[in-house]
């Protein structure tokens, strides 16, 4: 579950430190199942992941703690790094290797509108200017619904039995029923177009990830695992000449 946070950004409903998520594939009723399908020497039986988020409900630093030089990510869960450790992210280990700052502004979940809203958002209430923008888009069929101070993701999961934030069966229903893959597909191409020549005006570079093939999974099995990350990674270094 997703919440708009003081007016401005939209985020995780929680901030803290948590082992696993609420909603979404890594969570501890997924874990305790891949527990029992996996081999003994699975990784992730003792090695731990954590999500520690700021205030704004982001896996990242405070914005007040940012630097004056720093990278803006955008995405979805991938991009937020769910299901493997921080510094195995792909944002992590961009920032490390260019030795420069980075705040991760993705959101599980999040579709092409919810992209669009937090980086503009972003310009009109925090106004600081990154270096770069970095945008693993999501899919293209993905929307969201605001139920009172909560904002609920609209995709291909809503109605699967391990999502425990999810809307109705007939509202998913409804929602598919007046799918028009084309026009979803026009819609994320003026979004796209929109993003990219907003930020190219204020000479804000901006690299678009591939998509890579998933080589690897995370401790859900679901989401990209660090050998997915670390080609991201270098995929988005080749960008930055190295």
């Amino acid at each position: 579950m997703l919440k708009l946070y003081n007016e401005k950004l939209v985020g995780y409903c929680e901030s803290g430190v948590s082992e696993f998520g609420l909603y979404g594939q890594d969570t501890e009723q997924v874990f305790v199942g891949n527990l029992k399908s996996q081999s003994q020497d699975w990784i992730y039986r003792t090695k731990r992941v954590l999500y520690d988020r700021n205030s704004y409900g982001h896996r990242s630093k405070e914005i007040e703690n940012l630097d004056k030089d720093f990278i803006l990510f955008l995405g979805c869960s991938i991009t937020v790094g769910s299901a493997v450790s921080l510094k195995e992210t792909f944002p992590y280990l961009v920032s490390q290797q260019l030795g420069i700052d980075y705040y991760n502004l993705a959101v599980e979940g999040a579709g092409y509108d919810l992209v669009s809203f937090n980086l503009s958002s972003w310009f009109k209430h925090i106004k600081l200017k990154p270096q770069a923008v970095i945008i693993k888009w999501p899919q293209i069929v993905r929307t969201f619904r605001a139920y009172q101070d909560k904002i609920v993701p609209i995709g291909p999961w809503s109605c699967k039995s391990d999502i425990g934030d999810r809307i109705s069966e007939q509202d998913w229903r409804n929602f598919n029923s007046v799918i028009d893959t084309d026009y979803f597909d026009h819609y994320s191409k003026i979004i796209r177009d929109t993003i990219v020549s907003m930020l190219e005006y204020q000479n804000i570079r901006v690299i678009e990830v591939d998509n890579t093939n998933q080589i690897d999974y995370g401790r859900d099995l679901k989401h990209p695992g660090t050998k997915t990350h670390e080609l991201f990674f270098r995929n988005i270094l080749k960008s930055f000449g190295q």
